[in-house]
């Protein structure tokens, strides 16, 4: 099985990065933890006012133990939960790479 990458596309609120970043760290820890490779990126061109977070899983059944993990999901629910999150949009997608 080919390698997936769960992606993140935050817009983040003026004033709220930090708040963000610190819940990404969170998560990132967490997930590194259980096997995923994370990295969390800054749009240099275009807005600059997106975040970007790539979680690495190495297949669909390391993600699925992955994202069933309680303490993982807590984070993730916490923050998909929040009345005022740091962002004003949030864009996820599953992606895995086409060989070519």
């Amino acid at each position: 099985m080919a390698a997936v990458r769960l992606v993140l596309d935050l817009k983040v609120k003026p004033g709220r990065q930090n708040e963000l970043l610190e819940g990404l760290k969170n998560l990132k820890k967490v997930a590194e933890k259980l096997g995923a490779s994370v990295h969390v990126f800054r749009a240099r061109v275009g807005d600059p006012t997106h975040i970007i977070g790539v979680a690495e899983w190495a297949d669909l059944v390391a993600w699925a133990k992955g994202s069933a993990d309680p303490e993982l999901a807590g984070l993730a629910d916490g923050m998909r939960n929040n009345p005022n999150p740091p962002w004003e949009t949030i864009s996820i997608q599953m992606v895995e790479e086409i060989p070519l």
